[in-house]
């Protein structure tokens, strides 16, 4: 069985991971391209495949390409790969942003490819992290039928656990639910619940994560009193406080 074949646009800690961890379990890396060819180069020494210094000759290259790129050039980057045909028919065009959903990858979809967005839930500092964390890790997946099987094979290939159809919003409007999708949205909530009747589950970052954000407010700052001897030391106007009776604003 021949081995499917993976492009990178993007040589990053998370591509670069991604790379090699596919390459050791049942994928091929036979492109990788970046911003610096230098990069580029380090990733396919690392995982095999040739350094491309142009991200349009790198993706004609393979049947998954994985734009890891920051997140501000996925859709300038979609738009110009498109408009040089650099994807055919059946090709799958993946990102890994955990902000953007697949139609970032639009623009690729009159040329018969596939989108899908596959984010992993972690963090990563340095690439030799991601690589140590990436296994086991749970992902989200969102974007075409076809792209989503493919992803799940990726998934699977990583020892990852994936969710299916991923619906990120963005703050406007309420949730769209519907049987089968998760949404994702912000809201302060201290646990999840179950509504049993309404076939819904919802959890919160601790129960995603194992670990919560203390979101804190600001604290007012008030400027120190000081205590009084005398009633020389009040002006007419001054706040002072009784110990029996309160706040007051002295008259004279």
């Amino acid at each position: 069985m021949a081995l499917k074949t993976v492009a990178f646009i993007g040589a990053g800690r998370v591509g670069t991971a991604l790379a090699i961890l596919l390459g050791r379990n049942g994928y091929r890396v036979v492109a990788a391209a970046s911003r610096s060819l230098e990069s580029a180069e380090r990733l396919c020494r690392l995982a095999g495949g040739t350094p491309c210094p142009d991200p349009a000759a790198a993706a004609n290259q393979a049947e998954l390409v994985f734009i890891t790129t920051p997140d501000r050039l996925l859709a300038p980057l979609a738009e110009d790969l498109a408009a040089r045909d650099a994807f055919r028919a059946g090709q799958i065009a993946i990102h890994t942003s955990g902000a953007l959903s697949s139609e970032v990858l639009r623009p690729v979809k009159p040329l018969g490819a596939f989108a899908l967005s596959l984010h992993p839930l972690q963090a990563f500092a340095t690439f030799e992290q991601a690589i140590s964390r990436l296994p086991g890790s749970s992902f989200f997946l969102e974007g075409d039928t076809e792209a989503i099987a493919a992803g799940r094979e990726v998934v699977q290939a990583l020892r990852g656990r994936h969710v299916l159809n991923v619906h990120p919003l963005n703050g406007e409007g309420a949730p769209d639910i519907a049987p089968g999708r998760v949404s994702v949205c912000e809201l302060r909530l201290s646990g999840g619940f179950k509504l049993p009747s309404a076939d819904l589950v919802v959890l919160t970052e601790n129960e995603v994560y194992g670990w919560q954000k203390i979101r804190r407010g600001k604290s007012r700052k008030f400027r120190p009193g000081f205590s009084i001897t005398t009633l020389t030391d009040l002006e007419v106007g001054d706040f002072v406080v009784h110990v029996s009776h309160g706040i007051a604003r002295y008259t004279g």
